[in-house]
């Protein structure tokens, strides 16, 4: 019975694992960016964002292939490719930028159409939460 509840709890696992990363597949916009700085808090809302014109978009392919567009760091669009993969609450980005393999480890949560990340230095001072939501795919009838 011990061995039928653990194959169980398995099995729930794992299903539970490819219904997120199958939830992952698709287009991300982001939403609100949140930077704590020791102690100090800075919030870009949905609204900030809009106003600033600011990019930052996710896009997760099944195949495990990953790009990212954005604007946030220079004002130029930049775009980065490389791979995605989860593990539990994790979500691995290995990307090439400038000719470079950068890993970046979120700890990520999805629900419906959200995505959260977050992310902390070694040190513990500085804290990234970041949120996008997915945009809709228009299928043509």
């Amino acid at each position: 019975m011990k061995t039928f509840i653990t194959l169980l709890v398995c099995l729930i696992s794992i299903s539970i694992t490819k219904a997120q990363e199958t939830g992952l597949i698709g287009t991300w916009n982001i939403f609100e960016f949140e930077v704590i700085n020791n102690d100090d808090i800075n919030t870009r809302t949905h609204e900030n964002l809009f106003s600033e014109n600011s990019i930052w978009d996710l896009f997760f392919m099944d195949n495990k292939s990953f790009k990212q567009s954005s604007n946030m760091r220079s004002g130029e669009l930049e775009s980065h490719k490389g791979l995605w993969e989860t593990s539990k609450e994790n979500l691995k980005l290995s990307l090439m930028v400038q000719e470079q393999k950068i890993v970046l480890n979120y700890n990520y949560k999805l629900k419906d159409n959200i995505l959260v990340l977050r992310r902390v230095n070694p040190k513990g001072t500085l804290k990234l939460k970041i949120t996008f939501i997915k945009k809709e795919e228009h299928k043509s009838k």
